[in-house]
């Protein structure tokens, strides 16, 4: 089956949709960017074209989405700076 083209969208758009719309536009637009673990999730972020980013927290266990967080700043991405590695010369 198709995947559906899905236009740029607000974030207060994707905010307002059901769980398995969000989860077919973070799919089909979305760019994985880190993961991070929690004691009982793994969290994976992605950067959505309309300028924002989105979390999707699945549940270790259960092997099932828990949560989808969207948020329009980095202010919340220091939970990944431990996670991420920068070949030699990008570090600064």
């Amino acid at each position: 089956m198709p995947v559906p083209s899905f236009s740029v969208m607000t974030l207060a758009e994707f905010t307002r949709q059901p769980l398995v719309r969000q989860m077919a536009v973070v799919l089909s637009t979305g760019t994985f960017v880190a993961q991070r673990l929690e004691p009982t999730c793994a969290v994976n972020l992605f950067h959505l074209p309309g300028c924002f980013l989105v979390e999707v927290y699945i549940h270790t266990e259960r092997h099932r989405i828990s949560r989808v967080r969207a948020f329009p700043d980095t202010a919340s991405l220091a939970e990944y700076a431990a996670t991420l590695y920068l070949p030699d010369g990008l570090a600064g």
